[in-house]
């Protein structure tokens, strides 16, 4: 899994470097979002839920006012720039934390991830259930991201939680 992970953050940055060889580079970051959805369900399932536990796991993740907005996992909320076209602003990026968007997706995802993934998650013998519970909430966030604008989709967590889902009910299949 870490070297699927791996490959599609490869294919990212080949899509930033060279977007005329790959095309649809950009879909690493779905594909990362979904395994990340497979690896934060298995350290759910096998670990004891603890604050402490998410707080280290958050702090590992991290690498002027966008400094601070991606240091606190925020530069996925742009209402600055509402409406633009995200690979119209690759074009004319100078700031380096532009494409911190997505680790601030995921360590969003990550932060609500004990409430959805195991909290909220109904327990019974039944193995349909929460799988059922998984798959109603990817479907509400994927309609979600079908009706807002586009580009609010983009970067929105809600619009983007199907993807993580998806990789929560690969691993409970």
């Amino acid at each position: 899994i870490e070297g699927l992970r791996a490959w599609a953050v490869i294919f990212v940055v080949f899509f930033h470097f060279f977007p005329s060889l790959f095309p649809f580079g950009y879909l690493g970051v779905d594909v990362f979002f979904v395994l990340s959805g497979f690896l934060i369900s298995l350290v759910l399932e096998n670990k004891p839920v603890s604050i402490s536990t998410y707080t280290n796991f958050y702090f590992k993740r991290i690498r002027e006012k966008s400094a601070l907005r991606a240091s606190l996992f925020i530069t996925n909320l742009k209402g600055d720039n509402e409406g633009e076209d995200y690979f119209r602003e690759l074009e004319k990026v100078d700031d380096f934390y532009t494409h911190t968007w997505s680790l601030s997706v995921e360590i969003q995802f990550y932060l609500i991830a004990p409430l959805i993934l195991h909290a909220l998650k109904p327990s019974c013998s039944d193995s349909f259930l929460p799988i059922g519970y998984l798959m109603a909430l990817a479907g509400l966030s994927f309609v979600y991201s079908k009706v807002v604008v586009p580009s609010t989709a983009f970067y929105s967590t809600i619009a983007r939680l199907w993807q993580f889902i998806s990789g929560a009910i690969a691993f409970r299949l």
